[in-house]
């Protein structure tokens, strides 16, 4: 996964009510479809998705997952740089996850 995909930094402020986007990488390479319904960031569940092109290969065969940050954990915001985790399912019930480094904020 790459969380903040249009970001070198990652940084993440988790007093603001903005939305972090996680890029899932070629999601048509999988065994089966990918459950968004079955999607957590660390508490958070999506939002929205969109088909996109993350890892810049030309071909729109990633996916781009929204979260709200108002709904992580606590826990995953104490400051610094920290990992956060990306868990789910696909329709075939397969357990997938990924993680991607962060870096926690304030009042940005």
């Amino acid at each position: 996964v790459d969380i903040q995909p249009d970001s070198e930094s990652n940084a993440i402020d988790c007093q603001s009510s903005g939305e972090i986007a996680v890029g899932i990488l070629n999601v048509l390479g999988l065994p089966s479809p990918l459950e968004v319904s079955t999607l957590e960031l660390e508490g958070a569940i999506p939002q929205a998705w969109a088909a996109a092109d993350v890892d810049e290969d030309g071909e729109k065969d990633d996916v781009v997952v929204y979260f709200e940050i108002q709904g992580v954990d606590a826990e995953a915001c104490q400051g610094g740089v920290t990992t956060f985790v990306l868990t789910g399912e696909l329709v075939d019930g397969t357990l997938i996850e990924g993680s991607d480094e962060v870096k926690i904020v304030k009042g940005r």
